[in-house]
């Protein structure tokens, strides 16, 4: 996998030897849908270390390419697929397994965010430690990773998540997990909640009921999306402020049924916030996230961005969060380049 220098193989190396040729099962990654799968290869590189490889395609039915740019939280999904694919493939976590995750944390360039005139071919270089275990049973690690394009580095990740029992889940959840036939990445009591596929179920079927009717979007326009099925914030009269919109038949957002908010949910609302308080087009190149609770379906999510003076790098942070009943699920900072084009 590397040559002797220690660099990683090299684009055509890489193509020819196969990594790149299908996705990963897509129970590795806890999806439904194979198309929602971006990991195509995982292999060991040396104690508690494993290459993964990735394939962005050129357009996505939701992460978009906009602007000579791929959507940067395709990296998010990346960075979210290969914890889960680390745990089952290279510990051996049960697939029925819940993965907490405590949060997310990740820089990329403009340059590994740039599309090509061909589906995007990735390397993540993962390295794991805090590896906590009983006995032979993984129960938690963290996992750090550098994100390659063409040899060259252009982004960086750091994530961390602890392994629980169906039966543990269960006792968490209460009532709730049986809101689902399975769950995706969430708002998780102190971290962000992802359960195993039932792969045999049917994207729409067994999901926890929302509202009778979805909150009005805003104009798309105004958070950097191009249709109104894709917005998740509705106004509030609250300047920074929104109300979280979930429509548990989006074919992407809910691949399959939850029972909770999932985390790339929250994470997307965050994003749009920032877009609508950062000006015209900006790109997002950093994340600093955590979760510190459930998310729950059945009650309203307010999201708030506030951006803070722009760095010396020109990058402007926006504090984001969000809140049920008064209390932080999910909070944290994106960094976004104004202006960028993107």
């Amino acid at each position: 996998m590397r040559h002797s220098s220690n660099t990683l193989v090299d684009p055509a190396a890489a193509a020819s030897s196969g990594l790149f040729e299908q996705p990963v099962p897509r129970s590795l990654v806890h999806r439904a849908s194979v198309s929602e799968v971006f990991l195509t290869s995982i292999h060991p590189d040396g104690p508690d270390r494993f290459l993964i490889s990735a394939q962005w395609p050129r357009q996505h039915s939701f992460y978009r390419s906009r602007h000579g740019f791929h959507d940067p939280l395709i990296f998010a999904e990346t960075i979210r697929q290969a914890g889960l694919i680390i745990g089952h493939a290279g510990y051996q976590v049960p697939l029925a397994n819940p993965f907490i995750l405590n949060g997310m944390e990740f820089d990329i360039t403009p340059e590994g965010l740039a599309r090509g005139g061909a589906p995007a071919h990735l390397m993540l270089e993962a390295r794991c430690e805090n590896i906590q275990r009983r006995g032979e049973r993984l129960l938690g690690l963290d996992y750090r990773i550098d994100l390659y394009r063409d040899m060259v580095r252009v982004g960086t990740a750091r994530c961390g998540f602890t392994c629980v029992s169906p039966a543990v889940y269960r006792r968490l959840r209460g009532s709730a997990a049986g809101a689902g036939t399975g769950a995706g990445t969430g708002a998780g009591a102190g971290a962000g909640v992802d359960v195993g596929v039932d792969v045999g179920a049917g994207a729409g079927a067994g999901a926890a009921p929302l509202r009778d009717e979805l909150p009005p979007p805003v104009a798309p326009e105004l958070v950097g999306q191009e249709s109104a099925g894709d917005v998740v914030l509705s106004a509030m009269d609250r300047p920074g402020s929104w109300l979280l919109r979930c429509d548990p038949d989006h074919p992407v957002l809910f691949d399959h049924p939850v029972d909770h908010v999932p985390g790339m949910v929250v994470l997307e609302a965050m994003r749009q916030a920032a877009f609508a308080r950062s000006g015209s087009r900006p790109l997002l190149v950093g994340c600093a996230m955590e979760f510190l609770r459930y998310a729950e379906l059945g009650l309203p999510t307010e999201i708030h961005a506030a951006p803070e003076p722009a760095r010396a790098d020109g990058t402007v942070p926006v504090r984001v969060a969000a809140a049920q009943n008064g209390d932080i699920v999910a909070q944290g900072v994106l960094r976004v380049r104004p202006d960028s084009g993107a």
